[in-house]
């Protein structure tokens, strides 16, 4: 199996370093992440910080999703060398979910927010299906992540914020990694609620719908 991109393993190695000491992210279990081979790191979604953290805080470079209007122009093309697959906004876009899964068949690394969207109540949205299909037909391992603070620092309306952030109020918690679902909607939604319930666990977040809803925020 091919490794990252050099490009991916630059950058990964310059910035993240500097994006962690700049914010005081506290981490805690990132050895869950596996040291070689695919995985899929699976986690809240409230700021557009998520991405950035996720990736810095990986031991590992990350593929993840972004926008397709986001690879436009230089700085599209400068994210998109660093690991986004872009992806049409309001879609499936099953070709996406194809790259992911044919990255992950070359062993590396995607990052995912089933949510589709940031919160805008706090409380941990409905997870999308693609998480669990893309796992399946990867027979990749999940890792479960919560994202804490991240809107301290950049607020879902608006720029971030400058100001440094007092250590450890913003947080990566990694779980540990579950192997795959089998590739069947029963299995596959099984597999959804329980990596929902997980990150939200880890993110300190209450589910959408209460303690008792499924992977969809209605209740089982």
């Amino acid at each position: 199996m091919s490794s990252e991109p050099p490009g991916m393993r630059l950058a990964h190695r310059l910035t993240a370093p500097l994006l962690l000491r700049r914010l005081h992210v506290e981490i805690d279990g990132a050895e869950a992440v596996p040291s070689h081979g695919a995985a899929v790191l699976v986690s809240n979604h409230g700021t557009n910080l998520d991405n950035f953290l996720l990736a810095a805080a990986s031991p590992r470079p990350v593929h993840f999703l972004g926008k397709r209007e986001l690879a436009r122009g230089p700085w599209g093309r400068a994210i998109t060398s660093l690991g986004m697959v872009p992806v049409a906004r309001g879609s499936a876009d099953a070709e996406a979910l194809d790259t992911l899964v044919c990255l992950l068949a070359r062993g590396r690394i995607v990052a995912l927010f089933p949510e589709g969207t940031r919160s805008t109540t706090g409380e941990l949205g409905r997870f999308r299906s693609g998480m669990a299909r893309i796992a399946a037909r990867a027979a990749a391992p999940v890792v479960p992540v919560g994202l804490r603070g991240c809107e301290t620092v950049w607020p879902r309306e608006g720029g971030p914020r400058w100001r440094r952030p007092a250590p450890g109020l913003v947080a990566v918690r990694f779980g540990a990694p579950h192997p795959p679902p089998r590739d069947d909607p029963r299995d596959r939604r099984r597999f959804t609620a329980e990596l929902r319930a997980e990150v939200a666990a880890l993110a300190g977040q209450p589910l959408a719908g209460g303690p008792g809803a499924g992977a969809g925020g209605q209740p089982r």
